[in-house]
């Protein structure tokens, strides 16, 4: 029989990468959501937490929200970009042909 529980230091690992691309748009929140099953399987076979898995759960949870929250700041960011340069596109020109 296959033991499919993740082991504590994959665990760390993905929450690391999550924590450290949670800033990317797609990436960050899909690296989060790994990171959050695989905390979530490794707790539902051990237990609580402990050591290595447990500092992994808590990057996973700081990661998790931070991704999202930066998943609507660039959707935001990328609607009021395309609506200023169809807006001011030409000045936008005017200025850098000054240039």
């Amino acid at each position: 029989m296959q033991n499919n529980v993740p082991d504590a230091g994959s665990i760390l690992a993905w929450g690391i990468v999550a924590l450290a691309l949670c800033a990317c748009p797609v990436a960050g929140l899909i690296l989060a959501i790994i990171a959050r099953n695989k905390a979530k399987a490794h707790a539902a076979y051990y237990g609580a937490p402990v050591g290595k898995a447990k500092v992994g759960t808590i990057f996973t949870r700081i990661a998790f929200p931070i991704s999202i929250v930066m998943q609507v700041f660039w959707v935001i960011y990328i609607i009021v970009a395309v609506i200023a340069v169809a807006k001011y596109g030409s000045a936008i020109s005017q200025v850098i042909e000054l240039y």
